[in-house]
């Protein structure tokens, strides 16, 4: 059995968050920045080619789905894009601050997998991973 999301574990409604929590909350979430409207919180990722973006984004979606709260997603051909907000409060809610770490938590266990297959792919010496969509987002790759 899945273990629910915290909203559903306590069968409440989402809340809306005060900039001073919000801000509080996103210090745990550094790759997290708040849109300059203040509606919804954005992230960057970025992967080596088309096919390690399009399966992060499928377990994205799995993890978003548990949780019954979905992300915007926007799919480069080697980055996504994500945005989290909750529309019926008109704002970021506590829900979307959960989900991000989660969806952080799935990014790291991607890219962990990743390096797994690519040291059984690509012994040492035998290229691999670039590790970053090449875009000047601050990958390694764009070094």
């Amino acid at each position: 059995m899945t273990e629910p999301s915290r909203g559903q574990a306590e069968d409440r409604e989402p809340q809306r968050l005060d900039p001073r929590t919000l801000r509080r909350e996103l210090a745990s979430l550094p790759a997290w920045r708040l849109s300059a409207d203040g509606s919804r919180i954005t992230r960057h990722y970025c992967f080596a080619d088309y096919r390690e973006t399009i399966e992060f984004v499928l377990k994205a979606a799995r993890v978003a789905h548990r949780h019954g709260h979905y992300p915007t997603m926007h799919v480069g051909a080697a980055c996504v894009d994500m945005d989290l907000t909750t529309p019926e409060l008109g704002g970021v809610s506590d829900n979307d601050v959960a989900l991000a770490a989660h969806m952080d938590t799935c990014h790291f266990v991607h890219l962990a997998t990743l390096k797994q297959q690519v040291a059984v792919d690509y012994p040492v010496g035998g290229g691999g991973c670039g590790g970053g969509c090449g875009d000047g987002c601050g990958s390694p790759a764009d070094s």
